[in-house]
């Protein structure tokens, strides 16, 4: 088993004492960790929560993620195995770009997928009291879709096969993978990952209250 770890840069569910936790237990049960920062979903995160320009939002995500780097650095761990990865690091090169590629072509084609990305978009922006604007809608969407190429990249380049995800998961990225194994023959990139839940690796309790 290989585990990777994704952390939402500026999100603060993800405490020093929290992230510690996160980390042993999945060192008790994987052989490799990988602590995946997605920094380039904060700046996509930015936009959509206020008017910064791409610039200023490149800013201070670059300032969230060196203070969440810097935490990591920091924690305790078992294993020398255990490492940390910003998604940054891997967004520009050739095959995140043409993952990423096919999950937006493969998404905006596709009646069934784009209704269903429309619908968790607009789900996410209520829940989170958000204005339903054309920007708003776009960024979000480009969000969703980025974290489905980062899911796939992870799983089917670096090949950790199992994510643990602070709740149910996101809807859309499986979803995707599903709808994909059953419609599309001769996948190069597959999302084969098994989901881990918080709860699944007993941290609902010592992590109560977030």
């Amino acid at each position: 088993m290989k585990a990777f770890i994704p952390i939402s840069v500026g999100n603060p569910v993800f405490t020093r004492d929290a992230t510690e936790k996160l980390i042993a237990r999945a060192e008790d049960l994987s052989q490799d960790v990988i602590i995946v920062v997605c920094d380039s979903l904060r700046i996509i995160a930015n936009r959509l929560r206020s008017d910064q320009t791409q610039q200023e939002a490149i800013t201070k995500a670059r300032k969230a993620t060196d203070d969440t780097i810097q935490m990591l650095k920091k924690l305790k761990t078992k294993s020398d195995r255990t490492r940390i990865l910003k998604s940054s690091e891997f967004c520009e090169e050739f095959e995140f770009k043409n993952i990423e590629e096919n999950v937006r072509k493969t998404t905006i084609s596709n009646d069934i997928l784009l209704n269903y990305i429309s619908a968790v978009v607009l789900e996410y922006m209520r829940r989170i009291q958000i204005d339903s604007t054309v920007k708003n809608t776009l960024l979000e969407t480009e969000y969703v879709l980025h974290e489905t190429a980062i899911s796939i990249y992870c799983t089917s380049v670096l090949k950790y096969n199992f994510e643990i995800y602070k709740d149910g998961g996101n809807g859309f990225i499986d979803y995707f993978s599903v709808w994909c194994k059953e419609n599309m023959n001769n996948l190069k990139y597959v999302n084969d990952r098994k989901l881990l839940n918080w709860s699944d690796i007993n941290m609902k309790t010592s992590l109560s209250g977030i």
